[in-house]
């Protein structure tokens, strides 16, 4: 049967590979279904037909098998929404339920072994899935697409899993794998390759946004595919190969480093990674797989390492290393135009596609291959000329260019490819540079209807480019303009050195200004020689060097600036640049130096080049300078006379070199060395005057070619006038007499070099007397004091007049009511004077409108008040508590009542406006308090409004489109405006109402129109009191505003995107600044908020970028949200005492904020409030604080000192997440709760003091502080949270208080540095991963509470070697105590039978094998003898059960003794010896007969096996195969050694000592260290030679024993606390054996039921556990010479017990 199926697998797999051909070659039909024959009586279904919504797929057609499910067979079908495959299917072919889009369930055989390419892919409605544990093999793209897909288990029958299975499964948050499979594991739902070195899966849907690979993952395909959440990913050194699809669709991905271990990035790798902005390729990248980069929209640059040997890139373009190759384009880069180097003859596949800002590219005439989808979708661009250097064009090359108008095309092209230019809708024009007829023989592929349709222009000559274009250096590239004469020189590093002519510039006469891009280093040798009509130079801060003569010969170059990170510049720099005036140097260079317009070194101790083209005729060299560079002088042709100071030891070699005027120069006894040429071409030279004496020049060295110095008249022991000394001056003669206000003049003149002295003679003075003056009163004007010159008369200070002080009143002013008048009260506060004016009639009653009562508020009833005629009033609500009432008649509108007037829309009319036509009049009565959005909107006859005192805001359009209404009253009530209230209004649209773009009404600025667009500066008129909303929003030329102190509220939006705004005043009376009122105001520098204003909205100065200073006023009680989010330049801020609450995300990424002085009434701190302030240094919290709300300081990198007060309560989940640099803490007394991740990644943090009211660890609370040494739980915490402690390698010892009652899951995982851990009594769980790789952990307690220790609890415990568990312990996870290799003791406060009542989960093997001790001194289940352990049975035959320790070389006796009593070895069990991997060889006696499952597992360094029988013995044990895939692969050592029966040992003792001689004892086993040698045997075989016939006789009778056949459950049904089990009778068998268990080892509850009778084909299994899972399966057994021989087990079914 396995032959069969394997021949239909291989039929299967040799026709998916070949051809794409399916199995139809001859399809039949059934019913819907059309399938074919594969082999005799085997079907294949090939396809369908129908339309039904629940698919089952039948398992047999007319009798014959349906064993595969061909290629394509339901691809597409739309009705399927559930399909059964029956156990009959073996293989599900590619493509087989591709895009079935509304399937939601699959029912997959228990037969099925492989499920192929693209099997289910795209089957978007699948939300779940069982593979059954026959599939062998998962193929690529399997279920890729299947976007509902949560979860799913790999069992451990995969041997294989493609690429790609899951890719693009948005939705899938876990895949687990079985513990039991050998090639595939699972870290938290994250998928790997069974020994960690390929990450295969990250789930599309897990919810973080940072993943860290772990070390020793080498390869990663398709892993993060979709993986939408993910902002950064850590890739570990031990990754090699970024495979396919890697990062496909990451959208928010901001942030990955490749290390310098991988070598290889796959076919779209980071495609669709459109948060990507750049990325560096390392020097490791060998190879760049199509698309690697593509759709990546925000990526603005590709960086190559310069070592790397294959690629390069410049201006952030990935070129080969050649630059042969353009590969890729940054779609985000935002030039509008780019130029290819003439180094390309490539541009690869789709290099430029979706680059959308280009408009224009240039493409060079080194091109000669366009590769498909090159430019496809640059959407923007507009003209394109092909070079005649082309010759094809590619697939697609330009689709998608729909701005595309015209293209150029050469003779040179042969071929056009199919789509070239599809969807290419605007081109209109093609010129082609030959005849028609050529280009008839133009192959032009299908889909090119743009370029066929468009008008050809034949015989086109195309004009030559003005552009020049290539390389001058590796990374280093030109472009020329001939036209405007502009060189740009871009790249990154050197630039090359030249001789000369070969420089690509010499002597070049187009050049007239160069522009050098930053990125450029440094500037080769003879780089610009001679670049004759060379103006300007622009070098930009990335240049260090200069080469030697890199402008030489420049003579039109006029100046030069250094900039400031230049190191080096070669000599004659400038040489021969006869226009240059000046050199100048950046202040921040560290190198050289400018001294009006000479260049020095830094310390200006060498001259280094003085400038050509300087006017000067004479120059004195400052007295600090020492040396003259190479031609420091070179052609200095203006200079006649120059003065060297003493000190200047050398004078460079052509240092004056043609400066053929200097006449005379002065040269110091100082001087040692002139050298060659230093005077050449000096032909004026006449005159040296040397400071030292004729002996003394005679000893100076003089170079050759200095023919002119030598030749001229020297002047011995000269003294020589310096720039601050002169010697020669001749006698002072005034030139102009002082007076008393005016200075004089003198002057002298040195008779040596002309100078002329001048020096003023100070003024006189004046002589000064004062004029008295007298003060001023109330009723007459003053005179100040003044002053006079006593000499000349002059008035000095004139005498002012001091104005009549007048009477300084203070007004006090009595309204009128309805009775009384009103006036005002006016006292003076200088001399008291009191008097009353400004009387103002009584008001009067206002009854009008027929008014029930007085509408001025006096409660007077009106005494002529009709009520209204029902007929002609409607009524209605218009708020919570607001009426109205409306005449029909008369058109007055009354509204009533108190509170808030409703908002309305245009989508929601108010109840007005379907009568706005009757409205005549509105009467607003006191006790409403807002008129809301759109109230009025629309009533045309309404003339005018008076608004009471009780209103304190008017909504947005409240009263727009009333086209009549000229007439408003707003009380002083009124506090906000919305926007465009009065829009459209009489008032509104009279232009006289307007004052240069702004409308005021009532003290009120309420709009602003396009007449103030060009405003630049503007203040708000005194007197105004509201800034409606949005008044001033989006005025971009705005840059001044301001506020004068009569305004006390400036509105929401008010000042909105005012962008150039750069300076805000506001008033002093300004009590609420509203919403977003300032946002987005980028270059607002500073604000200062007066101490009137109480309340700042949310928003309200946010993303001001450029804000560096905000003073808070002292009234501010309130910081909103996000008040100052984004204000990236804020660098400190005082907030006052007056604040109570700082609002959430108040100061969010002030990214430059170094200091915060939070005010001492401040009582809570929001969530995210000073999140990613990562300048902030230092923070107190003060105690008037009592909560800090989830990441309040979250990424505040730089935060090390935070101080927190006494109150507060409760520290917000995150807030002080990924403060790198924090490294103490002490949280007060005061703290009840520490929230999730609250000092996650405090990297640096090595002290925490946690108070004492401390309740809770939140989860991840202190995840990964590394460099946290000590920290004590206080006795309050009751609950440590999932990861709190993860990760804190420097952690040496735990206590857990009593207190305690929960410790989350990895609490304590990977703290690696743990040596000590108490856990308190109050404990009654131990959580999954809680201690796992603690492994430094020796030992560990625990105490009495515990009931169950979940997985992994100290899995990878690796120094754990006892520990101790109670008897209230009942279950213990898979892999509790998985890879504790130096477990060795138990210590079990219980019985045995307690012991063997746990439930121990899988992988405990460390723990079971252990010397379990019980408190009454039992050994549970074994002795341990030698190290080996054994399990004793009533029948005096022993198993072994484990090994204490870490074996190399073992041996296993035939019997043991313990208690007296003798024991035979019969069995090894299972998990004996597994994960030995130490273990290399081992003696086995012919006493076994059975080795278990397992036995060997792990053990991969078992090379030989010393069998003590013969083989036919060997071949006889029973070997569960199971699990001991080591054995076959080992070498057997049969011996013919007879063992004798061993005596038994007269004393119990658990160690029997073996005796070491070769001959036969009571004690035969060997040695555990020796092996069986070839003198033993042959000593042995000669003392037994007499038994050797007996021998001969027993070979004789021996036989080769088969095992049985075997045999599989028929039918297994669930029972009530039972499973009933039914079999096929099989022949020539004793009988059978069913065991069930409720794991899949037959570990955990397992029972064994032996059936004697060959006949009998059925049992029940009882007393299970109810509605509990359970596995399983049967063997047959015969008996041979009295001994059962067992068959294999059969394959294992479930079923669930009632």
């Amino acid at each position: 049967m396995k032959k069969i199926v394997s021949l239909i697998l291989s039929l299967v797999m040799l026709m998916s590979i070949t051809s794409g051909l399916n199995l139809t070659a001859y399809a039949e039909t059934y019913g819907d279904f059309e399938y074919s024959y594969i082999e005799n009586d085997f079907l294949s279904i090939t396809g369908y037909k129908g339309s039904e919504t629940n698919l089952e797929i039948p398992s047999a057609i007319n009798g014959d098998s349906v064993r595969v499910i061909d290629r394509e067979a339901f691809e597409g079908c739309q009705s399927i929404k559930t399909v059964t495959i029956p156990d009959s299917i073996i293989s599900i072919g590619m493509y087989a339920f591709c895009n079935c889009t509304s399937l939601t369930s699959v029912t997959i055989g228990n037969s099925v072994r492989s499920i192929a390419d693209s099997a289910f892919r795209g089957c978007t409605s699948l939300k779940n899935i069982n593979i059954p544990d026959s599939v062998e093999s998962i193929d690529n793209l399997a279920f890729s697409g299947c976007t509902n897909l949560t979860s799913i288990t790999i069992p451990n029958s995969v041997t294989s899993i493609g690429n790609g299975v899951f890719f693009d499964c948005e939705n899938l948050v876990s895949i687990e794998v079985a513990n039991d499979n050998m090639n595939y594991t699972s870290i938290s739902g994250i998928l790997f390759s069974k020994n960690k070195t390929e990450l295969i899966q990250y789930p599309a849907a897990k919810t973080d946004s940072t993943y860290i690979i772990p070390d020793g993952v080498t390869r990663i395909d398709y892993a993060f595919g979709s993986c939408k959440n993910l902002t950064s990913v850590t890739i570990p050194d031990s990754v090699t190969s970024i495979g396919d699809n890697a990062f496909n669709g990451c959208t928010s991905l901001t942030n990955i480093t490749i290390p310098n271990s991988v070598t290889s990035i796959g076919y779209s790798a980071f495609s669709d990674c459109s948060g990507l902005a750049n990325i560096a390729i390392s020097d490791s990248v060998t190879s760049i797989g199509v698309s690697a980069f593509s759709g990546c929209i925000s990526l603005k640059s590709i960086a190559v390492s310069d070592n790397n040997k294959n690629y390069s890139s410049v201006d952030g373009v990935l070129f080969n290393k050649e630059k042969s190759k353009l590969i890729t384009y940054p779609i985000g880069k935002t030039n509008d135009t780019y130029e290819i180097p003439n180094s390309v003859t490539c541009i690869c596949y789709a290099a430029f596609a979706f680059c959308q800002n280009l408009t224009n590219i240039t493409i060079p005439n080194s091109v000669t291959v366009i590769s498909n989808d090159v430019f496809a979708l640059c959407s923007s661009l507009t003209d394109v000329i092909i070079p005649n250097s082309v010759t094809s064009i590619g697939s697609y090359a330009f689709t998608g260019c729909v701005s595309l108008k015209s293209v150029t095309i050469h003779d040179s092209v042969t071929s056009i490819s199919d789509g070239a230019f599809f969807d290419c809708e605007g081109l209109k024009d093609v010129y082609y540079t030959s005849t028609e007829d050529e280009w008839n023989k133009i192959t032009i592929g299908n889909d090119n209807e743009n370029l066929t349709n468009a008008t050809i222009h034949y015989n086109f000559e195309p004009k030559p480019s003005n552009k020049q274009t290539g390389s001058c250096g590796d990374n280093v590239t030109y472009s020329l303009d001939t036209e405007t004469g502009v060189l740009t020189i871009s790249g990154t590093g050197k630039m090359k050195d030249y001789s000369g002519e070969d420089s690509p510039f010499y002597q070049n006469s187009n050049i007239k200004s160069v522009i050098i891009e930053n990125g450029v280093t440094s500037i080769g040798n003879l780089a610009f020689s001679s670049c004759n009509s060379l103006i300007e130079v622009s070098l930009p801060s990335s240049i260090i060097s200069l080469g030697v003569s890199a402008f030489s010969g420049c003579e039109n170059l006029m100046s030069i600036s250094i900039p400031a990170n230049v190191a080096d510049i070669q000599s004659i720099a400038f040489a021969g640049c006869k226009k240059l005036t000046s050199i100048e140097v950046d202040s921040n260079n560290e190198n050289y130096s400018s001294i009006n317009g000479v260049l020095f070194d830094k310390n200006i101790t060498e001259l280094v080049c003085y400038p050509a083209g300087k006017n000067d005729a004479s120059y004195t060299v400052p007295n600090t300078v020492k040396s003259f560079a190479y031609g420091s002088f070179y052609d200095c042709e203006n200079l006649t006379n120059v003065i060297i100071p003493n000190g200047v030891t050398s004078i460079g070699g052509a240092s004056f070199w043609n400066c053929k005027n200097l006449k005379s120069i002065v040269i110091p006894k100082s001087v040692t060395k002139i050298d060659l040429f230093s005077f050449n071409g000096c032909e004026s030279l006449k005159d040296i005057y040397y400071t030292g004496t004729q002996d003394e020049w005679k000893n100076i060295t003089i170079g050759d070619g200095n023919i002119n110095l030598t030749s001229a008249t020297i002047h011995y022991n000269f003294e020589p006038c310096t720039e601050n000394q002169h010697n020669y001056y001749g006698e002072w003669k005034i030139i102009e007499e002082p007076t008393c206000t005016k200075v004089g003049l003198k002057q002298r003149t040195c008779s040596f070099d002309g100078y002329v002295q001048k020096e003023e003679i100070p003024a006189k003075g004046h002589t000064e007397v004062v004029i008295n003056g007298y003060a001023a009163t109330c009723e007459k004007s003053g005179l100040t004091d003044g002053k006079k010159c006593f000499v000349c008369g002059e008035v000095l200070e004139a005498q002012k007049e001091i104005a009549k002080l007048d009477h300084s009143y203070t007004k006090t002013v009595v309204e009128p009511t309805c009775t009384e008048q009103g006036y005002t009260i006016y006292k003076c506060e200088t001399c008291g004077e009191t008097k009353k004016a400004d009387f103002v009639n009584a008001k009067g009653h206002d009854f009008s409108n027929n008014a029930q009562f007085c509408l001025n508020g006096c409660g007077t009833a009106n005494p002529n008040y009709v009520a209204p005629d029902p007929s002609t009033a409607q009524t209605g609500s218009c708020g919570d508590n607001v009426i109205y009432s409306l005449n029909t008649e008369t058109g007055v509108l009354t509204i009533s009542g108190t509170g808030d007037m409703a908002d309305y829309s245009l989508d929601n009319d108010s109840p007005f406006r379907q009568n706005s036509s009757i409205i005549k009049s509105v009467i607003i009565e006191n006790g409403v308090t807002s008129i809301g959005n759109y109230s009025f909107s629309g009533c045309a006859n309404l003339i005018n409004i008076t608004i009471p005192n009780s209103v304190t805001s008017i909504g947005s359009y409240a009263f727009s489109d009333c086209t009549s209404l000229t007439s408003v009253t707003i009380g002083n009530s009124v506090t906000s405006i919305g926007s465009s209230a009065f829009y459209n209004t009489a008032y509104y649209n009279d232009k006289s109402n307007w004052d240069n773009g702004v409308l005021y009404l009532s003290n009120c600025l309420i709009d602003t129109n396009n007449d103030f667009d060009s405003t630049t500066d503007y203040t708000i008129k005194d007197g105004t009191r509201i800034i409606a909303n949005h008044v001033f929003s989006n005025y971009t030329k705005l840059k001044s505003i301001i506020i004068p102190d009569s305004v006390t509220t400036i509105g929401d939006y008010a000042f909105y995107e005012c962008t150039n705004l750069t300076n805000a005043t506001i008033g002093n009376g300004v009590t609420s600044i509203g919403e977003r009122a300032f946002n987005e105001c980028t270059n607002l520098a500073s604000i200062t908020i007066p101490d009137s204003v109480i309340s700042i909205g949310d928003w309200a100065f946010s993303e001001c970028t450029n804000l560096t200073n905000a003073i808070i006023g002292n009234g501010v009680t309130s910081i909103g949200y996000g008040t100052f989010e984004d204000c990236t330049n804020l660098t400190d801020v005082t907030i006052p005492d007056s604040v109570i609450s700082i609002g959430e995300r108040a100061f969010y990424n002030c990214k430059s904020l170094k200091s915060v002085t939070i005010g001492n009434n401040v009582t809570n701190i929001g969530s995210s409030a000073f999140y990613g302030c990562n300048n902030l240094t230092n923070i107190t919290i003060p105690d008037s604080v009592t909560n800090i709300g989830d990441e309040a300081f979250s990424w505040c990198t730089s935060l090390a000192s935070v101080t927190i007060g006494n109150s507060v309560t409760s520290i917000g989940n995150g807030t002080f997440k990924d403060c790198e640099k924090l490294e103490s803490v002490i949280i007060p007394d005061s703290v009840t709760n520490i929230g999730d991740e609250a000092f996650y990644e405090c990297t640096k943090l090595t002290n925490a003091i946690i108070g004492n009211s401390v309740t809770s660890i939140g989860s991840a609370a202190f995840y990964e502080c590394i460099r946290l040494t000590g920290v004590i739980i206080p006795n309050n915490v009751t609950n440590i949270g999932e990861n709190a402690f993860c990760s804190c390698s420097g952690l040496t010892s735990i206590i857990i208080p009593d207190s305690v009652t929960n410790i989350g899951d990895s609490a304590f995982s990977d703290c690696s540095g743990l040596t000590s851990v108490t856990i308190g009594n109050s404990v009654t769980s131990i959580g999954k991963n809680v201690f796992k790789w603690c492994a430094k952990l020796e030992s560990v307690t625990i105490p009495n509470s515990v009931t169950s220790i979940g997985e992994e609890a100290f899995s990878v415990c690796s120094s754990l070697t006892s520990v101790t568990i109670p008897n209230t312990v009942t279950s213990i996870g898979d892999s509790a105590f998985d890879n504790c290799s130096k477990l060795n003791e138990v210590n079990y406060s219980g019985t045995v039978a307690q012991w063997k009542s746990i439930t121990i989960g899988s992988n405990n093997s460390y723990l079971t094998n252990a010397n379990i001790k019980c408190s009454n001194g039992d050994i549970v289940n074994a002795v341990i003898i030698d190290k080996i352990k054994y399990e004793l049975n009533d029948d005096n035959t022993a198993q072994v059960t484990g090994y204490i320790g870490t074996p190399y070389s073992l041996t296993i006796p035939e019997s043991i003794s313990y208690e007296g009593d003798t024991f035979k070895v019969t069995s090894i069990g299972e998990d004996a010896f597994a994960h030995c991997t130490s273990l290399s060889n081992i003696t086995i006696p012919n006493s076994v007969t059975r080795i278990e499952n397992y036995a060997f597992y792990g053990c991969k360094n078992l090379s030989d096996i010393y069998y003590i029988g013969t083989q036919e013995e060997w071949n006889k044990i029973y070997i569960d195969s199971t699990g001991n895939g080591c054995l076959p692969s080992a070498t057997i050592h049969f011996s013919s050694i007879p063992i004798p029966e061993p005596t038994p040992t007269p004393t119990p003792t658990p160690t029997p000592t073996p005796t070491p001689e070769p001959t036969p004892t009571p004690n035969p086993a060997p040695q555990p260290s020796t092996q069986p040698t070839q003198e033993t045997q042959q000593q042995v075989a000669q003392q037994t030679a007499q038994q050797q016939s007996v021998k001969n006789d027993t070979a004789a009778k021996q036989v080769n024993v088969a095992k049985p056949k075997s045999v599989s459950p028929k039918k297994v049904k669930s029972a009530k606390k039972a499973v009933s089990v039914e079999w096929k009778k099989v022949r020539g068998v004793k009988g059978y054996q069913i065991q069930v268990a409720t794991d899949k080892k037959f570990k955990k509850n397992k029972k064994t039921v032996t059936i004697k009778k060959q006949k009998t084909t059925k049992t029940t299994v009882k007393k299970l556990k109810a509605k509990k899972k359970y596995y399983v399966r049967v063997r047959t057994y015969k008996i041979v010479n009295g001994k059962k021989v067992y068959s294999a087990w059969s394959k294992v079914k479930s079923v669930k017990t009632k």
